[in-house]
């Protein structure tokens, strides 16, 4: 069983649509979703507190997921088989495939993360297989829970912007690494928070 975190704010479509492609995947999830609707705690303090819930039980990764990204059916399985023939990549990322336009990719890696994040991006056919990438966006991605708790949560201090490079900054700096997963895709389908480079 795999926990998947989803900070919820407002668009309950979305959300219900994030669901129902999670009650598809090929392997068995567990939906934690924190519900900001009412208090708002924002994206690092409600991802940490799906983070401490599964932290210290059993299974070795854990997903956060936003609730306008639709993962395949197949992603989170291709996911968990990628980390587990890569033990020293702590996170990892898939395909983000562009919600209008199904042969291009909106995220395929970090590039620039500051002062706004720069997204790695092209048409599906330009990415030819896994890579190593400086940082994941937080749209979607799998961590592995050694990591997390060698490396600590994520910083609250960062409410949206900069939470999920800074978070691989600091994995990368302990020497995990940071991997774009080429066979696991998934619809954004929402504003990304980063600019296309």
């Amino acid at each position: 069983m795999i926990p998947v975190i989803i900070p919820y704010y407002k668009h309950k479509d979305k959300l219900d649509k994030c669901v129902e492609h999670l009650k598809n995947q090929s392997v068995e999830v567990e939906i934690f979703i924190k519900d900001n609707d009412t208090d708002n705690t924002y994206f690092t303090a409600a991802i940490n507190q799906g983070l401490k819930k599964y932290l210290y039980q059993p299974g070795e990764f854990v997903v956060i997921l936003n609730q306008d990204m639709y993962l395949e059916s197949v992603a989170i399985e291709r996911m968990v088989t990628f980390m587990d023939s890569h033990p020293d990549c702590g996170i990892g990322s898939p395909l983000q495939i562009d919600s209008k336009n199904s042969e291009y990719v909106i995220f395929a890696g970090g590039l620039d993360a500051f002062p706004a994040g720069k997204h790695r991006h092209g048409r599906l056919s330009d990415f030819s297989g896994d890579e190593e990438i400086l940082w994941a966006n937080g749209a979607c991605m799998i961590l592995r829970k050694e990591m997390i708790r060698e490396i600590g949560l994520m910083d609250e201090n960062f409410v949206f912007i900069g939470s999920d490079s800074d978070y691989c900054f600091t994995a990368r700096a302990r020497g995990w690494q940071i991997w774009r997963i080429l066979k696991a895709r998934g619809i954004h389908d929402g504003d990304t928070s980063a600019q296309l480079s």
